[in-house]
């Protein structure tokens, strides 16, 4: 563990965690991962340092970088008391079957869809997997438990079935567990033992061979129903019960997890949430008498930071707007990257442990190259290659392919910070709550930001916010400085010619009717950024693209259909329906090209100012301090 008290960048190796070894069932797995191996810098700010989180993380950044990612340990001073979410807030959760985050066929999923297909022979109605207590039941190993028991024509005292259930840890506080679990057995898994072994082969090659004609593999993590907050932490007891009968250790977790991943001979079902917190509610004071509402480490203060460049777009959910994680044993999330290349915060507010995984940028390559071998059926070959929620690979085996992998357990009440383009992947220890949010501070980030929206674009996937929204904004804003301005200038400009000259592509295709009504009054120059902004989660989005269409879109009244200049373009070609097209805009030409003007106009007085205005010693001594800086 790289561990760094202060800003002087002194950096101590602390003593590594103990880490058990675990009992692998073939030469074919990989050995287990120890968290002792890579771990990322952790930082202890002091009191002074810790009053700018964003100056803070910037100052670190040349440290952290590397390794994708950091953890920041508050000082002494920091005793906040984190909001109880309230049991009644309900929430969908995802469903995650952590036996098939890999590789998506294994002994238990044959055996499993051997079973469910007999039953669909039979015509029975089987949609989903029987649950007990909120947790699935692995049917394979139900059904191997009640053989070994001498079958179910000796299964007839209540007790045969506590016994099974106390087996397969199944919570005994769950409801009717014993009656559960006869049922689920008649129902489920008796049909199957009825058949002959050579009926019970044929079935198992029957699924096999389905399974080996699909062209595209089964979603491992899938779309919950929605629980309150109660249930959900319920569910989370179930399943810690079934494992562990105490607390356990991040390197129990870690070698239990990644035997299910690797060896996929156990069903095993958990389940995470996500919540808005505007829609809900933050787990960081919210109520102006609360001194913790106003400090600058809550996250929702975060984007609004006067150095923030999130604050042009005001509240978008997922980006400026906080996420509560909610996550039980096991709980997953897969490798993957931010969409938008964006840096984000997450703070562990309570509860157990989350185990980070992280692939800093320099890394990036390597990876893609390594999850080609590993698990290529599912990737495409998409600007963004991988897919949330998609796929988890040991750590091991990426370090066999030569991936450098950090890793570090996040313990509550710290703060973990992931810089743009690092690949990352966690782990619960157990229940917990956690919450991040997004952040910009350096203007490079900008074209940055411009290329992930366009990749976002073209792999088909949607924007979780428009650069055209973050760039008109900045344009506009009174306050912003000439090292932002010359690096959004250039960008603003391409944006603005490349709208205008498909603007004149579509009236000359025909297209001649515009109106502004759609959209809210086009903001005037201003420094109420938030209130300006504050409709910008409602923007139409392209149909076919998926992008968001804020400057202008091209509507099809006739079926109310939404299209981006460029797809509106195609559309317009065919000449069908041009009485029922509209050209819609948010601005007109005169007010982008006055906008890009006085832009140009403002950048070149601050340069002008900046000459004639020579740095003071002391700025002299911190700009040559801060070169070797890359801030965010």
């Amino acid at each position: 563990m790289i561990d760094v008290t202060t800003m002087s960048h002194t950096m101590t190796h602390m003593p590594e965690m103990s880490m058990a070894t675990a009992k692998l069932s073939s030469n074919s797995s990989p050995p287990p991962h120890t968290l002792a191996e890579d771990t990322v810098p952790v930082f202890h700010p002091t009191e002074a340092e810790f009053m700018n989180p964003l100056t803070f993380i910037s100052k670190i950044q040349p440290i952290a970088e590397p390794y994708g990612m950091c953890r920041i340990i508050p000082p002494a001073s920091w005793k906040l008391d984190s909001n109880k979410i309230s049991d009644d807030v309900r929430f969908t959760p995802q469903v995650q079957q952590i036996h098939r985050l890999h590789k998506r066929w294994g002994p238990n999923v044959q055996h499993t869809a051997a079973i469910n297909q007999h039953l669909l022979s039979e015509n029975a109605n089987i949609t989903t997997t029987p649950q007990i207590g909120g947790v699935q039941i692995d049917l394979p190993q139900l059904y191997r438990l009640v053989e070994e028991s001498g079958g179910p024509k000796i299964m007839s005292d209540k007790k045969h079935w506590a016994r099974i259930a106390d087996i397969m840890n199944i919570h005994k506080q769950a409801m009717d567990r014993t009656v559960r679990l006869y049922d689920i057995y008649c129902h489920h898994v008796f049909p199957y033992f009825t058949l002959s072994k050579e009926e019970k082969h044929q079935l198992e090659e029957e699924v096999k061979a389905i399974y080996e004609l699909q062209t595209v593999e089964d979603e491992a993590i899938t779309k919950g129903k929605s629980m309150p907050v109660s249930w959900f932490s319920r569910i989370a007891r179930n399943v810690q019960s079934m494992w562990f009968k105490d607390d356990p250790t991040a390197s129990q977790v870690e070698t239990e997890y990644w035997k299910i991943v690797d060896e996929r001979t156990k069903h095993v079902s958990v389940q995470c949430g996500h919540i808005n917190t505007r829609a809900q509610a933050s787990a960081f004071p919210t109520r102006k008498d609360s001194a913790y509402s106003r400090h600058p480490w809550n996250l929702n203060n975060i984007p609004e930071s006067a150095s923030c460049l999130l604050k042009y777009l005001g509240p978008v959910s997922g980006i400026s707007i906080p996420t509560l994680h909610m996550g039980m044993l096991f709980s997953t999330s897969c490798w993957s990257t931010d969409p938008h290349c964006l840096p984000y915060i997450q703070y562990l507010h309570t509860g157990s442990d989350i185990i980070w995984y992280c692939i800093p940028k320099s890394q990036r390559s390597k990876f893609r190259t390594a999850m080609l071998e590993l698990a290529p059926s599912l990737l495409s070959n998409k600007p963004r290659w991988l897919k949330e929620d998609c796929v988890m690979v040991n750590p091991s085996l990426l370090k066999q392919h030569g991936v450098k992998v950090h890793c570090c357990v996040h313990s509550p009440r710290q703060f973990v910070v992931v810089f743009p383009g690092a690949y990352t992947a966690t782990i619960s220890c157990g229940y917990n709550v956690s919450e991040s949010v997004h952040f910009v501070v350096s203007s490079k980030w900008l074209p940055v930001g411009m290329d992930a929206s366009l990749a976002l674009t073209k792999s088909g996937e949607r924007e979780l916010f428009s650069m055209c929204a973050l760039l008109c904004g900045l344009m506009q804003d009174d306050k912003v400085d000439a090292a932002t301005l010359s690096e959004a200038l250039p960008l603003f400009s391409s944006l603005v010619s490349r709208e205008l000259e498909v603007r004149t592509q579509l009236h000359a295709a025909g297209l001649r009717s515009e109106k502004r009504s759609v959209f809210a009054e086009s903001p005037p120059p201003g420094p109420n950024v938030k209130k300006r902004f504050s409709g910008l989660e409602n923007e139409k989005v392209c149909e076919i693209c998926d992008r968001i269409c804020y400057l202008s879109m091209v509507l099809n009244e006739q079926d109310e259909q939404v299209l981006c200049l460029e797809h509106g373009l195609k559309h317009v070609q065919k000449k069908k329906n041009l009485k029922l097209t509209r050209l819609f805009l948010r601005y007109n030409q005169s007010e982008l090209e006055t906008m890009l003007k006085n832009a140009k106009e403002k950048l070149t007085y601050l340069n002008s100012k900046a000459e004639n205005c020579p740095p003071s010693s002391s700025n002299i001594s911190n700009k040559s301090k801060s070169n070797n800086k890359q801030p965010i």
